[in-house]
């Protein structure tokens, strides 16, 4: 795997990581609304197990781990350890346009310095 090829699956790393937490956020709030959760353990548990949307969001996360194991085979952890912190801004982002959740100021600065520092490791890194 070439070192762009390791870049590429890092990204997907990220991504889909991301997704699949926006996309359980997402379904967990809708099923907590629903009668099917928080009536018991066993009962969450079969709701949950039974939307496919929880699945699809596995199925990111499994691919976001496997990228992630595929860019660990020719990039170094002091690369891809400060990148990984850029989930939670990217979730973050993500849950403000596509959930409609509050992202106030002092958040955005927050991730401002968060992608401010995983640049800046990334580009003493290169």
């Amino acid at each position: 795997m070439s070192q762009t090829a390791s870049f590429i699956a890092l990204a997907i790393s990220l991504a889909s990581v991301s997704i699949s937490q926006l996309i359980f956020k997402a379904r967990l709030t809708a099923l907590s609304a629903s009668s099917e959760i928080g009536l018991s353990i066993a009962n969450t548990a079969l709701a949950i197990l039974g939307d496919k949307s929880m699945w699809i969001g596995g199925v990111f996360l499994i691919v976001g781990f496997l990228s992630w194991y595929l860019a660990m085979m020719r990039l170094p952890l002091s690369l891809m350890l400060p990148m990984s912190a850029l989930i939670a801004p990217v979730a973050s982002i993500g849950a403000f346009m596509l959930l409609g959740e509050h992202l106030s100021l002092a958040k955005f600065a927050a991730i401002m310095v968060i992608v401010s520092g995983a640049a800046w490791l990334g580009w003493l890194n290169a």
